[in-house]
């Protein structure tokens, strides 16, 4: 059963980066790193202020080397699909967000094996990292997001479809994975109170220090708000999935698996929550400009949304406004 769940874990991955690389339109990341504030500024986050986070969380908690381990993954991870996702529904830079979350998948082949060694030398020899297949099972991610970065550039239409198709697919295929895993693994129920605490506000810790740190940049107000959620939206399939195939225990992994589980349903519920906020707040300054207008009606001239965002590249298509 497990040799098949890691099968199972395997494919998905994949997918899951298929759909990531259909998503990616070369020319608009070129732009952006040219100039590349935006992107330099969610790569301190994704990859400083997460790490650092984690390992203040592990202190405070004093979690156990397993917990502190699955921690540490799940920080170390780049941004997921969910954040671009979000990023639409918040008005966000879509262009900034796609560019941030390849560029950040890509960088983690390298990052990800340097902070697990740099924060897991305060760890006991009875939990070893598994660098080499670490180290493999990242580099694979390199073949599926080029093969969906090559469908997005010789079919663009076709690319949208299958992007589509691979995000619900993907998110039927989490699900299953993680009650598989669940039932599975020997003492994945041992998980503390301490640990559930940490994955619920480590979500909502990066968004606002993301968004902070963007605006001490000056980035543009839609800007913050994408590196807000690049901060705090991580990865958590390519956590569960590096876990599951980097060669631990069984009950490494059972005491491990479910943290990244959480936090999915952490940062959901989080995104969720702003996202309701952020619309109810644009509702009623809407209704607000409307009566400004009726009131002094010449006055005020139309204007259209002053957020600026690129094209939608994953399950939608908006227009430039």
């Amino acid at each position: 059963l497990t040799i098949v769940l890691n099968l199972l874990i395997g494919i998905l991955l994949a997918v899951i980066m298929v759909g990531m690389g259909c998503a990616v339109e070369l020319q608009k990341i070129k732009k952006h790193l040219k100039r590349p504030t935006g992107v330099i500024t969610g790569f301190v986050c994704q990859f400083g202020l997460m790490p650092l986070i984690a390992y203040i969380l592990i202190l405070i908690f004093s979690l156990s080397d397993a917990q502190s381990l699955a921690l540490l993954i799940q920080a170390a991870c780049p941004g997921g699909s969910a954040s671009n996702v979000a990023t639409y529904w918040m008005n966000g830079d879509m262009d900034l967000s796609i560019t941030m979350t390849t560029c950040s998948s890509i960088l983690a082949l390298g990052m990800m094996p340097l902070l697990l060694f740099l924060y897991g030398q305060t760890y006991n020899e009875s939990l070893v990292v598994p660098f080499d297949t670490l180290g493999i099972t990242l580099a694979t991610l390199i073949i599926p997001i080029a093969i969906g970065i090559f469908i997005r550039y010789m079919w663009p239409s076709k690319a949208t479809i299958v992007l589509k198709i691979l995000s619900i697919l993907g998110a039927i295929a989490i699900i299953v994975v993680a009650v598989i895993s669940i039932v599975t693994f020997n003492g994945v129920w041992s998980i503390l109170p301490s640990q559930i605490v940490c994955a619920a506000i480590f979500p909502a810790i990066g968004m606002i220090l993301g968004y902070t740190l963007a605006k001490c940049i000056r980035l543009h107000h839609y800007q913050r708000r994408t590196v807000s959620l690049e901060t705090g939206v991580q990865n958590t399939q390519l956590a569960i999935s590096i876990i599951q195939l980097s060669g631990f225990t069984l009950q490494e992994t059972g005491r491990m698996i479910l943290f990244p589980v959480i936090y999915l349903v952490s940062q959901a519920a989080w995104i969720v929550v702003i996202i309701i906020v952020f619309v109810a707040y644009k509702q009623k300054c809407k209704k607000e400009d409307t009566s400004d207008e009726l009131k002094a009606p010449g006055k005020f001239k139309q204007q259209g949304d002053h957020n600026t965002y690129g094209n939608v590249n994953l399950t939608f298509d908006q227009n430039e406004k």
